[in-house]
Order: C-alpha cells, then sequence, then structure tokens
C-alpha cells in the first residue's frame, strides 16, 4: 500500500472515532472529478486519477459514510448521459435519486501550468434537492498528497453537517437553494423523502377548431393529474364544457418526453385518452372520443402551468384540434 493510501486511512480513521457514529449512514455516490478544458495538456492524467482515488479511499475507510460502489454508478451514468447529453446538475440529481444516494459529489481541476492546480469539489443533496456551497483551494503538486487529504476531510464534514438521519439538514446558511438561493420549503422536504404520487389540479381554457379550421368553439375543463415519482409517466382524468354543445370526460396516460427532475420542473409529455361525449346542443348525440396531445408543464413549488395541443375523435366521425392552457396547484 503506498504512503498516501496509508496516510489518508490514518486521517479518516481518526475522524470517525472523534465523531458519534451516526444511526444511518450518509449513501454518497462519486462522479469522477474532470479536468477544464484550458487545464488538458497541464494537468496529466494520472494526477487527476489520484484526486478521484483518494476521495474514494477516504469515504470507503470513514465509519459514516457508505460509499455506493464505483460500477453501480456507472452503470447508471450511461444511460443517462446518453439522455442529458452534459453532465450538469438534473443529470446528477437524477443519478442521486436511482442510486438513492444522500449526496453526489463531483467537481473539477484546473491548472494554469503543470507545477500548480486548482480543485473545485461541488456537493448534491439529493434529499433536500439543493447544492452544498462548493469546497475550492489550490496549491502546488508537491503538495499533491497534503491537499488531497484535506479535499476529502473538508467534503466529508460538510455532508456531515448538512445530514441529519431521517430528514434533510436544517442548516440553511451553509447551503445554496437550487430554486430561490433560501431554504427549502417544507413541503420540498417532504415531497424527497419517497412518496409514490404528486397531483396536480389545472383549470384551463383555449379553443377547439373543426378539421378544415371552418369554425371554433370556446373550451374550458379541468384535469386532476397524478405523478408517478421517480419514474417518467403520470395519468388522471379530465373534464371540459365545448362552448354549448357537448360535456367531455376522459381518463388519460401521459409519458414525459423529457423531465429536468428538479424543485423547478419542466415536463414535455405525450398524452392518449379516452372517454364519453354528452351532448348540450339537442342536435348532438351522446357517445365516445378518443384523444391525444403533447404539452409542456411547468411545477414550482404549489404552482403549475400547462400548454397543450391536441386532437380529438369522435364517435360520430367528426375530428377537431384544440389548443388550450392552464394553471393550477401542485402537491
Amino acid at each position: 500500500m503506498s504512503l498516501r493510501r496509508i496516510c489518508l486511512a490514518i486521517i479518516f480513521v481518526l475522524l470517525g472515532a472523534a465523531q458519534l457514529v451516526s444511526a444511518e449512514n450518509i449513501r454518497v455516490a462519486i462522479v469522477d472529478f474532470t479536468l477544464t478544458e484550458q487545464s488538458r495538456k497541464d494537468a496529466p492524467v494520472p494526477f487527476l486519477d489520484q484526486v478521484n482515488e483518494a476521495l474514494r479511499l477516504g469515504f470507503e475507510n470513514s465509519p459514516d459514510f457508505e460509499l455506493i460502489p464505483d460500477r453501480e454508478v456507472r452503470r447508471e451514468y450511461e444511460p443517462l448521459i446518453a439522455r442529458y447529453r452534459v453532465q450538469d446538475d438534473p443529470l446528477l440529481f437524477s443519478l442521486g435519486r436511482q442510486l438513492r444516494a444522500d449526496y453526489v459529489v463531483t467537481g473539477r481541476l484546473s491548472t494554469e501550468n503543470p507545477n500548480t492546480f486548482q480543485v473545485a469539489a461541488r456537493m448534491l443533496d439529493i434529499r433536500g434537492n439543493r447544492i452544498l456551497l462548493p469546497i475550492s483551494f489550490e496549491g502546488t503538486r508537491r503538495l499533491g498528497n497534503t491537499l488531497m487529504g484535506n479535499l476529502v476531510v473538508r467534503v466529508a464534514s460538510s455532508l456531515r453537517q448538512n445530514f441529519t438521519p431521517g430528514q434533510k439538514s436544517g442548516m440553511t446558511e451553509i447551503a445554496i437553494d437550487l430554486e430561490s438561493m433560501s431554504s427549502v420549503p417544507e413541503m420540498q422536504n417532504q415531497a424527497d423523502s419517497g412518496r409514490v404520487f404528486s397531483l396536480s389540479a389545472i383549470v384551463y381554457g383555449g379553443a377547439s377548431f373543426d378539421s378544415k379550421f371552418s369554425s371554433m368553439s370556446s373550451l374550458a375543463g379541468l384535469d386532476l393529474i397524478l405523478d408517478i415519482e421517480r419514474t417518467h409517466f403520470s395519468f388522471g382524468i379530465g373534464g371540459v364544457v365545448l362552448g354549448q354543445l357537448t360535456v367531455d370526460g376522459s381518463l388519460f396516460l401521459e409519458a414525459h418526453l423529457y423531465e429536468n427532475n428538479q424543485a423547478a420542473n419542466w415536463q414535455m409529455y405525450f398524452r392518449a385518452g379516452a372517454g364519453f361525449v354528452y351532448p348540450i346542443d339537442p342536435r348532438w348525440e351522446k357517445g365516445y372520443k378518443v384523444s391525444a396531445l403533447v404539452g409542456a408543464r411547468y411545477i414550482a413549488s404549489n404552482f403549475v402551468f400547462d400548454l397543450g395541443l391536441g386532437i380529438d375523435y369522435y364517435s360520430s366521425q367528426r375530428s377537431a384540434f384544440c389548443l388550450r392552457t392552464g394553471i393550477g396547484v401542485h402537491l
């Protein structure tokens, strides 16, 4: 075992002994630190590998932490990077949720010349849906082992200070909230603790056009939507009044084509549904309809905004296009 490994192991054994052992180990996923574009020539890959190795070794030797194996992190990471294209916060939060991690740790290494370097560590609180204050410092490669040990200790200390078993820490002075730069609302704490569904109630209005766009009717309706957490699906029921012609009710299923999985959540979705048609105008007959719709939805805290474009096909062999927009509450 190298001297660096021995030193890092001793540091974390002593650090762990000085702390009360938590009743719930802190699950940590480490995503490899990367080099900045300007540093790829000056910072050799072996030195970057030493930083990643030091971080993993430190957490492996701490009794307070459960380090998620690197093979599991890579297995979940690969399909996510194919979906998100870039390693940004939405990807890392999705990764943390899939791994059931309390924190995801990553960072960047930069250098202006081959002898000096700067390290910036980023820590994402998955339960609290927030980013902790980053840890950064600079030094020379000659003091690399000492500085890497310092990085490990400071990261571990920050995670401990923010962690409360069973719930997100309330120490807002050392965290940056993703949405409002302030403490995370209590509702969000509960939402991230493992619930299965969230509910949106949306009141909307719009217009319906026949297939030739020769006539138009106003529409107004209400949707109740159950979002299945940690999946890309939701379902619900809806009702709409089409001018003074019909009252329609339907059941529908949505597939989320895109979702950024943050507290301020954007969704792009496709909806398919079927339902009944009850006439208001006596010239119309009872029947049924099938419908398809594509839309965008924005959810922030208890507010939801929705915009959609769809098509309805009726049992009377009539079809119509609809454009709708709405607002509502998210619980």
